[in-house]
């Protein structure tokens, strides 16, 4: 028997496992994580990225378990290529899509499928994004013509005036009612289903494992509160907003730059 048998840790990505200045995963985490799960524990990523994005991560941790892919839109076992959605986004996203073309001229439209950042009008804005994921973005002429299961859609400014000016007209026009619209990399917003959010996604990986017996999440954003509010026992990095610190059962003293994976595994071998 390991000391973590029946032990899930999940952890965000993005300011909490990945060191944001160098947009690695430190060596103190991975050595912890590794020992996490040679005692037993199982270990998932919970993040906005696609399989595809996380996949090189995955080849350094080789995780045990489902991880949380596309902000909950769906569960991916990297072991055995299982993919579960748990949502996706229909056509009725096309007559949004009309007006912000119309109305935005200057909006980069994305849609994130399987394994594709699918782009109607790069503007420079998800460059970022483009360095940051390794995964390049793929052109198409019209947004209806974006192929495969439409998972997140996220709309790229250049500048922050541009982004604060669309993301108050997009909430003023009515369409964001019924899914979850939030601000992404200072000059983005993402649209999802309400049912695509890592709380519910964690809720159904506790569905496929019954034989948990404590679920530890990490994470230090807005996207990762319901995460945190369904796990047995949450935790945020020093970097994390004052929303989840709030929620938090420990607020680490380590940020994401500091091994804080590695703290949190430390505190759990030590409760």
């Amino acid at each position: 028997m390991g000391r973590f048998d029946g032990y899930l840790l999940v952890c965000d990505m993005d300011g909490t496992l990945i060191n944001s200045q160098t947009q690695e995963v430190d060596k103190g985490n991975l050595d912890a994580i590794k020992e996490f799960m040679a005692e037993g524990g199982l270990f998932a990523f919970a993040s906005g990225r696609t399989d595809g994005e996380l996949s090189r991560y995955d080849e350094l941790v080789n995780s045990n378990t489902y991880s949380i892919c596309y902000n909950g839109s769906c569960l991916y076992d990297f072991r055995t290529k299982d993919k579960r959605y748990l949502s996706t986004l229909g056509d009725e996203i096309y007559p949004f899509l009309d007006w912000v073309d119309r109305e935005f001229p200057n909006v980069c439209i994305e849609i994130t499928n399987d394994d594709t950042n699918c782009l109607y009008r790069r503007n420079g804005g998800n460059d970022i994004q483009d360095a940051i994921s390794g995964i390049p973005s793929k052109e198409f002429p019209d947004y209806r013509s974006f192929p495969g299961n439409l998972l997140k859609l996220s709309f790229w400014l250049a500048t922050k005036e541009e982004t604060d000016a669309f993301e108050t007209a997009a909430r003023i026009h009515g369409a964001t009612e019924g899914y979850d619209f939030m601000r992404s990399f200072g000059y983005c917003c993402e649209m999802m289903p309400q049912e695509a959010n890592k709380g519910l996604a964690l809720l159904e990986i506790k569905k496929l494992l019954p034989q948990l017996k404590k679920v530890v999440a990490v994470g230090d954003a807005e996207n990762d509160l319901l995460m945190l509010k369904n796990a047995d026992i949450a935790f945020s990095p020093s970097n994390s907003l004052d929303s989840v610190k709030k929620i938090a059962d420990f607020v680490m003293q380590e940020s994401c730059c500091e091994n804080v994976v590695a703290a949190v595994i430390e505190k759990l071998n030590n409760m």
